[in-house]
């Protein structure tokens, strides 16, 4: 099967004309160091009103003026009466010198225009300039003292074009500064005119409270890439940011710049094989276990005593497993409570997380870990332990059990190739050198291997690529991952693995900033037109069901009209759509329900339900684009082939709400062939994520897990 997909790759397009009608542009250049080290770009937008300013690579930045706005050359001198070795250069827009200025598709146009938004009408929503950045926010994520009532903390979505045209947005924290920030860190305040975020300047006076780039006591800000469970909640996730930005620019800049999503067609489901579709279920994933199970409670706390009797409990009534308090054993599973690595860190006790007797199967649960799962079901955090001592068991015996490895028939030998960056950070003699792809680097890799033949038996290995002592298949390999990466980098793309079946076709794994969209429009439209508080007139929605009655013949249908008539005759006022839609019983008349539902939008125009996880409105909201596994070819501009793929929710696991976007990767290869489609079965597997399909091969968990086990190489 196959479909059309949205990415959040963008194509621009601009109107020069008038560009050039309405501003000035300038180019702000520093040879010698890099620009964002100074305060040269408050002069423009303190002194000078400039619109927006945006940084390109360090040395170069683009002001952005209204024209009028400014004298050119007095703009010019006072800038460089201040900073001599800055040079500022007015841009020709219908010149042919912009596309060098702007790299593809006028990237940094499109940005600069973007920055020059101003604050929306909306005060639940506002956004900010911050010296070259764009930054959405909402009123619930700027954090207050309960007894002052005054900021302490705040996160942002911050707009960000990379190279390539894709809109992202990331979550920037700010906190108020304390005596343990860096002294150098760069300072914002509160503007006590727009009551925003805006950048410290010279001539502020010393504020009560100044704000940094950072979280507070370790929190972690997170923002859902979708949340569809009401128009608020959609209008607060990255999803629905991306929409009020796209209708922002559409309103305020559609005279100079339109952005346009990109839309992959042929794009194919992956279709799981059979033997794959009957998930790790509590029963296979006990009969795997063929070890006694022996808990640890190092933690030592009524709360892990207690979690030790709860652990004993489930595994005995969900698994039919048993297990008891004991020591370390060789020929046993072990399950150890212990704590978070703050309590080691906070207390200055020797933390016992990496302190695993050699050749042991362990897994680690932490006291604070959050166990039970209410009645009648194991709980998750059991279950994805269970898992997690099997996969190690694996890497021990080097040998694939918990996944048919057999079954997918493969006739060759895979290698699987993860490296890591050796910590020098320390070492004073720390000096450049020349990698394998001739790039002047500063640090050295272990590299982790592990060919897997066809019976699933493992061989695993570690080496650094600073040892004398390396095979030709291990150079070829290290050569392999700097060229990856020397190519890769300035695109913003990280290469997350190698995988071969043939020393001379290395494959990479790229993670790339392009993420897969449903049709954010279609979306917000069907909350807003079946939003919850609207009130409905209750003689039209008599009207409505007589109407509805003449339609249908078959009992069940009319029953329903009956029903739903009765219920609404006893209510003698209007009603709001969430009393009605409580009154429809979609849950015991799902059939009747989605019909009357759709009557009455198509007919009177009146929305109760928008019906998103119905595949009948795929073509409408497009959450398709975000399930499960898919894929497809192309061509890139070099004339190579490239696999692309994106693992999504699984269908049946969707809610309403995601966390994280379907990240697209996609796969290059040393040669012009790519075998990676054979691989994909590796990745519709439910261990190494709970319940949910893994993101790479899971031959890379286990590759991890050798990692952790082994010693320096």
């Amino acid at each position: 099967m196959t479909h059309g997909v949205l990415t959040n790759k963008f194509i621009a397009g601009y109107n020069y004309e008038a560009i050039d009608r309405d501003f000035y542009i300038f180019m702000v250049t520093k040879e010698s160091s890099k620009l964002d080290r100074t305060n040269v770009l408050d002069i423009p937008l303190a002194e000078w009103k400039a619109r927006a300013v945006q940084y390109s690579f360090g040395r170069n930045a683009f002001v952005l003026f209204t024209k009028g706005s400014v004298d050119i050359e007095s703009f010019r001198m006072q800038i460089q009466e201040q900073f001599p070795e800055v040079t500022v250069r007015r841009i020709d827009v219908l010149g042919k010198e912009t596309h060098d200025c702007f790299f593809h598709n006028n990237r940094l146009l499109a940005q600069l225009l973007l920055n020059s938004l101003k604050m929306p009408d909306n005060p639940q929503l506002a956004y900010q300039n911050l010296t070259g950045k764009l930054f959405y926010t909402d009123s619930a994520w700027i954090l207050k003292d309960r007894q002052t009532k005054r900021p302490f903390m705040l996160y942002a979505l911050e707009v960000h074009l990379s190279p390539g045209m894709y809109l992202t947005l990331k979550v920037k924290t700010f906190r108020q500064k304390t005596d343990d920030r860096k002294n150098n860190a760069r300072e914002y305040i509160f503007d006590p005119k727009t009551k925003h975020l805006r950048k410290r300047l010279k001539e502020d006076a010393k504020p009560e409270r100044i704000f940094t780039e950072g979280s507070f006591e370790k929190k972690r800000n997170t923002v859902d890439y979708l949340d569809y469970r009401s128009i608020r909640a959609f209008r607060k996730c990255k999803l629905g940011v991306m929409q009020r930005l796209l209708t922002d620019i559409k309103e305020k800049l559609g005279d100079y710049l339109t952005l346009t999503p990109e839309y992959k067609d042929k794009v194919k489901s992956f279709e799981i094989p059979k033997i794959q579709k009957q998930a790790l279920d509590k029963k296979r994933l006990a009969a795997l276990m063929k070890r006694p199970i022996i808990l640890i409670d190092d933690a030592n706390t009524e709360r892990s005593a207690e979690m030790v009797k709860t652990i004993t409990e489930q595994l005995d009534i969900y698994y039919e497993l048993s297990a008891h308090i004991g020591s370390w054993d060789k020929k046993a599973y072990h399950i150890r409570l212990i704590h978070e690595e703050d309590h080691y860190t906070e207390n200055h006790l020797h933390d016992p997380h990496r302190n695993v007797p050699e050749g042991m199967i362990v897994q680690h649960i932490t006291e604070e870990q959050e166990l039970s799962a209410g009645t009648k079901k194991a709980s998750p955090a059991l279950n994805k332990i269970l898992q997690e001592l099997l996969i190690k068991e694996d890497v021990l015996n080097e040998r694939v059990r918990i996944f048919d490895w057999k079954a997918l028939g493969f006739d060759r030998i895979w290698t699987f190739v993860l490296r890591e960056k050796i910590d020098r950070e320390d070492d004073e003699e720390r000096r450049p050198h020349t990698n394998r792809a001739g790039k002047q680097v500063y640090d050295y890799y272990f590299y982790t291997a592990v060919s897997i033949g066809q019976d699933g038996a493992m061989r695993f290995s570690r080496y650094r690529d600073d040892s004398d002592i390396l095979t030709d298949e291990q150079e070829k390999v290290i050569r392999a991952y700097d060229i990856f990466d020397k190519e890769q980098i300035r695109a913003e793309n990280n290469v997350e693995g190698l995988v071969y079946s043939d020393i001379g076709n290395i494959h990479a794994i790229i993670r790339t900033p392009m993420t897969t969209m449903p049709a954010i429009d279609a979306i917000r439209s069907g909350l807003e037109e079946s939003d919850p508080k609207t009130l409905l007139d209750r003689e039209q929605l008599l009207d409505a069901l007589e109407e509805f009655a003449a339609e249908y013949t078959d009992e069940k249908t009319l029953a329903y009209a009956d029903m739903l008539r009765g219920k609404l005759s006893e209510h003698e006022t209007d009603i709001d759509k969430a009393a009605f839609k409580k009154m429809m019983d979609y849950a015991h008349n799902r059939s009747a329900a989605k019909a009357w539902n759709r009557f009455l939008h198509g007919n009177y125009g009146i929305l109760i339900m928008p019906e998103f996880k119905n595949t009948d409105f795929e073509d409408k909201y497009r959450l398709e684009n975000l399930l499960d596994i898919k894929y497809y070819t192309e061509t890139n501009h070099q004339g190579r082939p490239e696999f692309r793929y994106y693992v999504g929710t699984k269908r049946k696991m969707l809610q309403t709400s995601l966390h994280n976007a379907c990240i697209v990767r996609k796969v290059i290869s040393a040669a012009d062939t790519i075998e990676f489609e054979a691989l994909l079965p590796l990745m519709a597997v439910d261990f190494v994520r709970n319940n949910q399909y893994t993101v790479l091969p899971f031959p890379f968990k286990f590759l991890r897990e050798y990692a952790m086990m082994e010693k320096e190489p």
